[in-house]
């Protein structure tokens, strides 16, 4: 389950490698996109209104989504609520603390207007570590 499909690039490529997928898509624009286009599976419907379903997902990801979550909190309770337990929750957000915060003293003056919040690792471990979770950090070596 991909979170803020947008466009449906990431699912597309899923779905190429051997996953099945579905995705949650709030732009009306880019969820038919994806269904009419692509041949995806995705819901036009927000975040907090789709109809999970008790463990049913292996992965759920949300790349750069979630900062634009007001009730944050509850979203990740109806993710877990559908995670199957040995299943991963992956995600990217900006970090406050990353390197256009720590270069650009205007940073937090410029963050788009429909972000409900930035955060940072430490802040981010917090919050995951309320819910028994724990941020993991992979890395995808270059080949030669």
């Amino acid at each position: 389950m991909d979170l803020g499909s947008a466009m449906g690039f990431f699912l597309k490529e899923a779905s190429l490698n051997g996953y099945e997928t579905e995705g949650i898509e709030i732009s009306e624009y880019a969820a038919n996109y994806c269904v009419s286009n692509l041949n995806l599976n995705v819901h036009n419907i927000s975040l907090l209104d789709f109809e999970y379903k008790k463990k049913e997902y292996d992965i759920i990801t949300a790349w750069y989504v979630l900062e634009h979550i007001y009730n944050f909190d509850k979203l990740l309770e109806k993710i877990l609520f559908s995670l199957k337990e040995d299943g991963f929750f992956a995600l990217a957000m900006p970090n406050g603390n990353g390197i256009s915060g720590k270069f650009n003293k205007n940073y937090f003056k410029i963050v788009p207007t429909d972000h409900a919040f930035e955060t940072n690792y430490k802040a981010l471990d917090n919050f995951l570590e309320k819910y028994s979770l724990k941020r993991i950090h992979l890395e995808n070596k270059r080949r030669r």
